[in-house]
């Protein structure tokens, strides 16, 4: 099992969605550093609006949030394009 595999069952992710990437910044002294965890999903992706209608995916906006406390490291920011 790799890395983006652990995040992906630590997080509750499920086809389509996937960890596209991984960064992590080693903090010194008292700076707890920083991990970035880049989010994606399968091109072609369809799904359903509230009313039923099927939606294909065309383009995309990232977006970032703020995690709370995850394995000890305080600022985790998750990254996903979203449709």
């Amino acid at each position: 099992m790799n890395s983006s595999q652990i995040f992906e069952l630590a997080l509750g992710l499920s086809k389509p969605w996937f960890v596209k990437d991984l960064k992590m910044i080693v903090g010194e002294g008292r700076s707890h550093g920083q991990m970035d965890i880049y989010l994606d999903f399968e091109r072609g992706f369809k799904c359903t609006d509230l009313s039923g209608n099927e939606l294909i995916t065309h383009d995309t906006v990232e977006r970032t949030w703020q995690h709370l406390i995850f394995f000890s490291t305080p600022a985790i920011y998750t990254h996903v394009s979203q449709g």
